[in-house]
């Protein structure tokens, strides 16, 4: 379930690792969909660069999410907490963030929250502000509600559907991934 909320759309883990990337051959050249790796951990689409950070602290979802996105044509980043992912958040500006909104040590909504607050204090009105989806398997309209009162850009229901995930990060305006499913 999407949900839309003044241009807004709803979706869903210190160390950061490049998951490995087959989106090149050995000499870097282009694969079937025209992804060519730049340097390690990063993916150059039609001159654009694209690297998503997804946080969760199951590690069998935050595996699954990195690899689907990963197969989009996009570079990983990981987090396992959203003390961590804070942390990448305020030092790389990720084409896409995938936050878990439930975790432990510091969730998703309290991240998100901390980002913005930073966002505005460090980065000003046109500093840049992260592209945040939040993802949660509890299905209450006050997950949701908080999700996108706390700064979230969009909001989905796990489990999360590639094919919707590929929609919202085209509606973002800089993902050629509708291309790439």
């Amino acid at each position: 379930a999407v949900v839309l909320s003044n241009n807004r759309t709803e979706l869903k883990g210190v160390s950061a690792s490049h998951i490995p990337l087959a989106a090149s051959n050995s000499e870097g050249a282009p694969n079937q969909h025209g992804v060519s790796v730049e340097q390690p951990g990063r993916v150059n689409i039609a001159g654009q660069s694209f690297i998503v950070l997804v946080v969760d602290d199951s590690p069998l979802t935050l595996k699954l999410l990195a690899r689907a996105v990963q197969q989009m044509g996009a570079a990983v980043d990981t987090a396992t907490d959203g003390f961590s992912a804070l942390k990448l958040m305020k030092k790389t500006m990720y084409t896409a963030v995938l936050m878990d909104v439930q975790m432990p040590i510091m969730d998703g909504l309290e991240s998100v929250r901390k980002l913005r607050e930073w966002e505005t204090r460090e980065r000003g009105a046109d500093g840049g502000r992260q592209y945040v989806l939040g993802a949660s398997a509890c299905s209450r309209d006050e997950t949701r509600n908080s999700a996108m009162e706390v700064g979230m850009d969009a909001f989905m229901l796990k489990p999360l559907e590639m094919s919707a995930l590929a929609e919202l990060l085209n509606e973002r305006g800089n993902f050629p991934f509708d291309q790439l499913l």
